[in-house]
C-alpha cells in the first residue's frame, strides 16, 4: 500500500514492550537534506474530524485511522501499515480530543468506539 502521509517513513522505532527501544530501518541515515533535493514540497494539513468521520457512526481507532488516510476500513492491511496509521491517527485525535466522544468496548478484549460530538 503506497500512503500519501507526510510522515510516511519517518517512524525512528518502536518500544517492543520490555523497556528496549529499537531504530527503524533506514531512517536517521540520510537526514537531515537540503531542501533543493526535494521537488514535491506541501502544507501540512489536517482534516477536520467531521470531514472524515459520519456523525451518526461510532468508529474503533482501527477504523478511524484507515478513514483518515481514505483506506477502505475492511481492507486488510499488514501490521506495519496498520501501526503507520495509527501513528497518524493517534495525534490526530488528540489534536480534535474535543470533536469526540467515546463508548465503551462491548468485551474487554475489544477496542473502544468513538464519534464525533454532537453540537
Amino acid at each position: 500500500m503506497n500512503l500519501r502521509a507526510p510522515y510516511q517513513g519517518l517512524i525512528c522505532g518502536r518500544d517492543d514492550g520490555f523497556g528496549t527501544f529499537r531504530r527503524g530501518t533506514n531512517v536517521l541515515g540520510s537526514m537531515p537534506r537540503p531542501r533543493d533535493d526535494f521537488e514535491d514540497l506541501r502544507p501540512l494539513e489536517f482534516r477536520e474530524p467531521d470531514e472524515v468521520l459520519d456523525s451518526d457512526t461510532l468508529y474503533t481507532i482501527y477504523e478511524v485511522a484507515r478513514l483518515l488516510q481514505g483506506v477502505d476500513p475492511t481492507e486488510e492491511l499488514d501490521v506495519e501499515t496498520e501501526n503507520v496509521l495509527l501513528d497518524w491517527a493517534i495525534p490526530w485525535m488528540l489534536k480534535y480530543s474535543d470533536e469526540f466522544v467515546f463508548a465503551e468496548p462491548e468485551a474487554d478484549d475489544e477496542p473502544g468506539y468513538y464519534g464525533l460530538a454532537q453540537e
